[in-house]
This record gives C-alpha cells, structure tokens and sequence, in this order.
C-alpha cells in the first residue's frame, strides 16, 4: 500500500496484475482481488481529511468529479460483469427458461427451453400460451388451458406457482 500525493489517495493494486496500481476512488469503498476485500477506508479517510483543507474550491470540485466519474466507470463495469455471468448462467443451465412480457408475449429462452419445446425459438418468439394450447396437456392427459398455463397464471397474480404438472408436445422426439 503505497500514498499517490499527485492524486491525494490510497493506490490499490488491480485485478490479477502485479505491480500495476490504481487510485482509491472513495474513502467507503472496498476492492475485490481475487476475492478477498482490502479495507482501504479509515487509512483513505484519514488522507482525505487531513490534506482536503490544502486544496482550493476549484481543485477540490475538479476532484471530486474525477472520483465521481472513476465510481461510474466502476459500476458500469461491475454492471457489465454481472450481466456477462447472468447471461452465461441463462445460457448454459439444463431447466428451460422462457422469458414473457405481462402479456404472456414470449421474449425469448434459452437453449434448454428450445431442446425440451423441440422447436425453434422463432416459432415461439412474439406468441403467448394460446399458441402451443394445443401441444400442452395435463397429467391425465387432457387439455392443459392456456390461461391455465404456470406463467400465465403467474403473470396474472403475480403469485409463484409451483408444483404443477403439464406436459409439452416435442415434436423432434414425438412425444410429451
């Protein structure tokens, strides 16, 4: 741990790199590094209390922009990450997940949902329950409802529902 004085803060290493540093972005934040947190804030807030007093309005307001503008790239890029993960998880589990709007309106799956379906996501993009009522079927064998469907249902009272059998025809196996 090392003081910048040009940058008036605590210089963290980054990420997965030796002997490369970066600046402490805000006397509260915490730094990941291979996961484990390096508490940088009371030897930050200490700095920052004792030398703030030295600078001018201009170079204080010119400062905190630049902390201000590094705490957005940080989160636009944890954003990022978080979003790279959820999608890896969407596209490689084994359930099918199936995305709709609160219409019912299919928005998309993921590559589970399209081998347990047995069809392309085209034939099932922009269309609701209703369209594949006809392919869906209860335990006994009779017609499952569309408006009966588990996400119909959940769309509609915003409820979970769980523990509910239906069948799907898959016309690549030919069968439910």
């Amino acid at each position: 741990v090392s003081i910048a004085i040009g940058t008036i803060g605590l210089l963290l290493p980054y990420p997965g790199s030796e002997g490369v540093f970066r600046p402490a972005l805000h006397e509260s934040e915490e730094f990941i590094r291979l996961g484990t947190f390096l508490a940088a804030s009371v030897f930050l807030s200490w700095i920052t209390h004792h030398l703030w007093t030295f600078f001018d309005e201009t170079q204080k307001a010119r400062l905190e922009t630049q902390a201000e503008s590094r705490r957005d790239r940080l989160a636009e890029e944890a954003l990022r990450r978080s979003e790279e993960q959820y999608r890896i998880l969407f596209e490689t589990m084994v359930q099918g997940v199936v995305y709709q709007q609160a219409d019912g309106r299919i928005l998309s799956m993921n590559p589970a949902a399209i081998r347990i379906l047995g069809q392309s996501p085209e034939q099932f993009l922009g269309k609701t329950s209703q369209s594949i009522e006809k392919d869906t079927i209860r335990p006994d064998g009779s017609t499952f409802p569309a408006l009966e469907h588990p996400s119909m249902v959940a769309l509609r009272t915003g409820q979970s529902v769980r523990n509910v059998e239906m069948g799907i025809y898959n016309p690549r196996e030919q069968a439910y």
